[in-house]
């Protein structure tokens, strides 16, 4: 778990530039350490935050893969209910803070909404890029997304890329 929160703790500096020693110490004790071993969704619930530390994860919405997450980034799990899951494409190991416990968390230290709306906004910009790649020509999405994921790619499906990057499964194999 200590090297989770040094990842967790570099992240919240890098993007607020400082967080105060009180407001660490409070909210390392409102994190909860879980594991998702490969295959398996996440077990959320609605407004939930979750700091992958280790593993990839894939958000799905509907039927449609949407977001590839990797290690150190933060998943921010919708209140509305839109038919999201997330899906462990390697064993993860993340970091758990409860709707419940960030309000405890807000209501002690105000100023952490401002952190909580930088990191939503970072949280929007990383889901941006899916819609970036698409508006590629097809053959290019498929060269972009290997220069994108290339860590990640080998452990995929060929037809979670190939939702993931719009194009049919026969498409990819021929281009693959």
């Amino acid at each position: 778990m200590e090297s989770a929160l040094i990842q967790l703790r570099r992240l919240l500096v890098f993007h607020t530039q400082e967080i105060a020693e009180t407001e660490w110490k409070a909210l390392n004790t409102l994190l909860c350490l879980q594991y998702c071993k490969e295959g398996d969704r996440l077990p959320t619930s609605k407004g939930d935050i979750y700091f992958l530390s280790d593993g990839v994860i894939l958000k799905t919405q509907r039927t449609t893969l949407t977001r590839i997450i990797k290690a150190e980034e933060l998943i921010f799990v919708p209140l509305q209910n839109k038919a999201v899951h997330f899906r462990a494409l390697t064993d993860c190991s993340l970091l758990l803070l409860s709707r419940a416990e960030l309000y405890n968390f807000i209501e002690q230290f105000p100023r952490a909404i401002r952190i909580y709306d930088s990191l939503l906004d970072l949280w929007y910009e990383q889901t941006d890029e899916r819609l970036a790649l698409l508006e590629l020509q097809k053959g290019e999405r498929i060269a972009r997304f290997k220069e994108l994921h290339k860590a990640v790619y080998p452990y995929m499906s060929r037809s979670d890329i190939a939702n993931y990057i719009a194009v049919s499964d026969e498409y990819l194999r021929k281009c693959m």
